[in-house]
């Protein structure tokens, strides 16, 4: 039974020889990563996200609901407003998505108008402000929510 186990890890490790230029001691090179199969693999694996910090105003009541697999989910929408030296306001509205524990959190003690700072992962979408033209938004799924400390101390 050894001798099978043995045989057959050795024939594994004979089915894929090195090809020429996969050794990386060639050419007095330090092995770092080994190319080939395994490192496809690598790069497969590799995510990239992208991740924002926004500080601004609550603009809706939150809202808690439970997502289909019992969830919890808080939703709230952020306005982020930057003034500009002699131009008009430049305003970004943010949808947020808070989920699990956090969730309760945020729907007890977050009031329209309240400061908050969202750190979170985001997506673009285009949406329709109340005068009816277009305007950037971002869909953010919060990691991290940090209240402003008039709202901690109402709480």
């Amino acid at each position: 039974m050894r001798g099978a186990l043995k045989s057959t890890h050795s024939a594994r490790a004979d089915a894929h020889p090195p090809r020429n230029g996969d050794n990386p001691r060639e050419n007095g090179a330090a092995p770092t990563a080994m190319p080939g199969r395994g490192a496809e693999r690598m790069k497969r694996k590799r995510m990239h996200s992208q991740k924002i910090i926004i500080t601004g105003e609550v603009s809706t009541e939150p809202t808690y609901n439970l997502d289909p697999k019992g969830i919890p989910i808080c939703d709230f929408e952020v306005t982020v407003t930057r003034a500009r030296k002699n131009k008009t306001p430049d305003t970004t509205y943010h949808h947020v998505s808070v989920n699990g524990s956090r969730a309760a959190e945020c729907a007890c003690r977050l009031k329209k108008g309240d400061e908050v700072t969202v750190t979170g992962n985001v997506r673009a979408s285009a949406v329709l402000n109340p005068a009816g033209l277009p305007v950037a938004a971002l869909n953010v799924y919060a990691l991290t929510v940090e209240f402003s400390e008039a709202t901690l101390s109402r709480a």
